[in-house]
């Protein structure tokens, strides 16, 4: 007797049965663990694995590609699900699929005691240069390794499948206004991430104020943008962001006419830290790291 199963949410067998009745078939069948992929695309699907949790000892492991639609409904499922968020990789994850080659990971604080020691070592394994530029280029999303040559049209597709879909599912924007959201990520290409001109911004989109920092928000969620804030600011929408990111140096290369070395510089190190710790703009210097470290890119 099987006593796992996997489905797609998204399959048509689905489309004429609930996961419940699904999970009630397979756990009287002495089913043991289900798991369910692209889950953010069946319709609340969060109230049907509470029921699943609540009434069969069955083990449900579920997968999305919506990060947006997983976060939102992750209060519902707080006292039932642990909810991991699998970040693009970093560049040591993406020497072992480069390379085959296992890189032992440092905390920030190691790194800053014993960056000396941490660089002897590694380059004792491996030349990172050779392969530094190609992982700002190519190197943050995994599915780049499947289909090398098709890499700008999967990430094309992938934003575009955020912006389209994800990001409205959740929040209120027409579809005709969806646009917007793209002609802002064109217009941070062409500002500098301190230097933000929110009434020229809001002026070429043709919106107010609050809409387009609402339009920040979306893409933050959706993890195209990323916004840092001065702490007193702390996380209100409404506030003008002090600095605004593409989420990853392959968006830069991927949307943007003329990438800034500089830029590059502070878009690595905040898609980097900003998954571990809590960044700020600071009075002096480029970031503040957890209230403790204060950094100056250069």
């Amino acid at each position: 007797m099987r006593k796992k199963l996997y489905v797609s949410a998204d399959s048509i067998a689905l489309s004429e049965l609930s996961l419940v009745e699904l999970a009630k078939d397979f756990s009287a069948m002495g089913g043991e663990v289900l798991a369910i992929d692209e889950i953010h695309k069946y319709k609340n699907f969060e109230i049907e694995l509470k029921q699943i949790y609540d009434m069969l000892k069955l083990k449900v492991i579920f997968s999305g590609s919506s990060a947006i639609e997983l976060e939102h409904t992750k209060a519902d499922l707080s006292r039932r699900a642990i909810m991991y968020r699998v970040n693009g990789l970093s560049f040591r994850e993406f020497l072992e699929f480069k390379k085959d080659i296992k890189l032992k990971s440092y905390s920030l604080e190691e790194i800053l005691n014993h960056h000396s020691d941490i660089a002897f070592e590694i380059t004792q394994q491996i030349k990172p240069f050779e392969f530094w530029s190609e992982y700002l280029r190519y190197g943050y999303y995994p599915f780049y390794f499947e289909n090398p040559s098709k890499y700008s049209i999967k990430l094309n597709e992938t934003i575009n499948s955020a912006i389209e879909v994800d990001i409205p599912s959740i929040f209120k924007i027409k579809y005709e206004y969806i646009v917007n959201l793209k002609k802002l990520i064109k217009l941070i290409c062409t500002s500098e991430p301190f230097k933000l001109n929110i009434k020229e911004l809001s002026s070429r989109i043709g919106i107010d104020r609050d809409t387009l920092y609402l339009y920040f928000e979306y893409l933050n969620k959706g993890k195209i943008f990323n916004l840092i804030r001065s702490k007193s600011k702390g996380d209100n929408i409404f506030s003008k962001p002090d600095k605004v990111y593409l989420n990853n140096p392959n968006l830069n290369y991927n949307y943007c006419d003329n990438v800034s070395i500089g830029i590059i510089r502070e878009t690595i190190f905040t898609a980097f830290l900003k998954t571990k710790y809590r960044l700020y703009i600071p009075k002096k210097g480029d970031f503040l790291v957890e209230d403790k470290y204060l950094f100056e890119i250069g």
